[in-house]
């Protein structure tokens, strides 16, 4: 019985070496690696079964037939129940602090930067970015200015004519609301910290470009509350997603944290892959750690999903192998 198990052991070990090999062999060389694999999955299981290494009996034509359809037929009969065994996917993902969700930091109003504050922990209240847009200032200035007119003008009227009153009024609140988003745009030429936290200015170095709102200007990682994290998810991976992942395992820093899977989530982000001509989806969990203590510090994110026959493991495997085949095409058609 140790023979056996020992035997069944290395034949699994052996199938998961193969498995190592041909992932990362079989998309490459445009089919080449897959010519190079059966090669090597023919030498390391059937070759040895074709071979007897130390005959101790002599047998006849027939007794020899029976002997191979003997060790053929067990050989199968153990592909069959390997085929049925269940097996749980993994799915391995580089994760980082969302920085383009939920830490962005854009311009609020359209002007010319002036000056961005350099990375590093922040107070609060500090300035982060300023930026400059004399067309706004203008514009308030002449708001303000028929503002003051429009009043004058109500006074003017209020007591003797009612019906100019009711027009000047109207006239004093429309300019009031224009006064007041005047104001909201200027006051978002300046951006500052809401607490204290790490900022990571984003590679513009532009100073006195013109920045059309909305920019993004880096990201702003608080000290308090519980991180996002995002990264990039391979679209063949989403039916599984949908189905529900059953376990998240979160490494960062050389610690193992588990996170809680249901509470991870999908967008698209609109465009395709250049590359593969896939669409591109970035998967979002949150974690049980400050967003400032992820400031460049990059983790990994493996994910589980539920477990189906191993039949299942291996049609997926060689749909992956097709696409990724069929990407390896189309950069070489393309030259990227």
């Amino acid at each position: 019985w140790g023979l056996v198990a020992y035997s069944v052991g290395s034949f699994l070990y052996r199938l998961k070496i193969l498995y190592v090999i041909g992932f990362a062999l079989l998309p490459r060389y445009l089919g080449l690696g897959i010519v190079v694999m059966a090669w090597g999955a023919v030498a390391m299981f059937v070759a040895p079964l074709m071979q007897d290494e130390i005959p101790r009996v002599h047998l006849d034509d027939a007794a020899r037939r029976r002997r191979r359809w003997m060790r053929a037929g067990l050989a199968g009969g153990l592909v069959v129940a390997l085929g049925f065994v269940p097996l749980p996917y993994h799915l391995r993902l580089d994760v980082a602090a969302d920085v383009e969700g939920h830490y962005q930091l854009t311009t609020q109003s359209a002007g010319f930067l002036q000056a961005l504050a350099p990375g590093g922990p922040i107070g609060g209240g500090t300035r982060l970015a300023a930026l400059e847009n004399p067309a706004l200032r203008d514009r308030a200035e002449v708001l303000d200015a028929n503002l003051a007119g429009a009043r004058a003008a109500y006074e003017s009227v209020r007591g003797d004519h009612p019906a100019k009153a009711a027009m000047a009024a109207r006239q004093v609140m429309s300019l009031s609301d224009q006064v007041a988003v005047s104001a909201r745009e200027i006051a978002g030429l300046t951006l500052t910290a809401p607490g204290d936290g790490v900022f990571v200015p984003s590679r513009l170095d532009r100073a006195g470009a013109f920045l059309p709102s909305g920019t993004a200007l880096g990201a702003f990682l608080p000290v308090a509350g519980g991180a996002v994290l995002s990264g990039p998810f391979p679209e063949r991976y989403v039916d599984k997603f949908q189905q529900g992942p059953v376990a998240a395992e979160l490494r960062i820093a050389g610690e193992y944290l588990t996170l809680d899977p249901s509470a991870a989530a999908l967008r698209t982000i609109i465009g395709v892959d250049r590359a593969s001509g896939t669409r591109i989806y970035q998967l979002t969990i949150p974690a049980d750690l400050t967003p400032a203590s992820l400031a460049g510090r990059p983790g990994a994110l493996r994910l589980t999903f539920a477990a189906e026959p191993l039949v299942c493991h291996i049609k997926f495997l060689i749909q992956g192998l097709a696409a990724r085949f069929r990407e390896a095409q189309m950069a070489d058609r393309s030259g990227i």
